[in-house]
């Protein structure tokens, strides 16, 4: 789902805790599934991310999050180009998507999931505002109340976000239930 070639599988490197679960199952798990190469480098700061990007032969991938993605792109370092760059943890803005696509001449896909779940959904926010689900994993609203099951899910997991369900396995995220004022009778996150 991850635009995934297996003739050419990829080194990937993360700028996530790998006991955080999208950097245990974007960094560690992927490798190991698939046989690509992980890089067991911890870079931090950006020159060090600059410097271990530049060091790993392609396809190279970058997982990280939108606000590490948001310091590297501040930060002024020159940033070496990447095969793919995969964001979670946080709302990614469109801008922020298009800077990144820019800067690494890469797509940049964005993951959907919790620490229940792991990961649900995928999407490119620089083309794309709606999510795709992954194959077999299914979406309920009981009131507002939204609710993962199927695919790798051995139960139904409650979602703590306020979702739009879409046609086509796909639904539009509309911030967290924790988030939520009603001011006027309009609810805002």
């Amino acid at each position: 789902r991850l635009g995934m070639n297996k003739a050419a599988l990829p080194v990937i490197l993360g700028t996530v805790p790998p006991q955080h679960m999208y950097g245990f199952e974007t960094t560690v798990l992927l490798a190991l599934q698939t046989g690509a190469a992980f890089c067991a480098e911890r870079p931090f700061y950006p020159a060090d991310v600059a410097a271990a990007v530049s060091a790993a032969p392609h396809p190279r991938w970058l997982v990280t999050t939108p606000i590490h993605l948001r310091a590297l792109l501040q930060s002024g370092v020159t940033l070496p180009s990447a095969d793919l760059v995969v964001c979670a943890t946080a709302y990614l803005s469109e801008s922020l998507a298009k800077q990144a696509e820019g800067c690494f001449q890469s797509p940049l896909m964005e993951i959907y999931g919790s620490t229940e779940t792991g990961q649900i959904a995928t999407r490119r926010p620089s083309a794309e505002v709606r999510w795709q689900l992954w194959p077999g994993v299914r979406l309920e609203l009981e009131g507002e109340q939204a609710f993962a099951s199927g695919g790798h899910l051995e139960a139904r997991m409650p979602l703590n976000d306020i979702l739009e369900l879409l046609p086509e396995d796909r639904f539009l995220l509309h911030g967290r239930s924790a988030d939520l004022v009603n001011i006027a009778g309009k609810r805002s996150s």
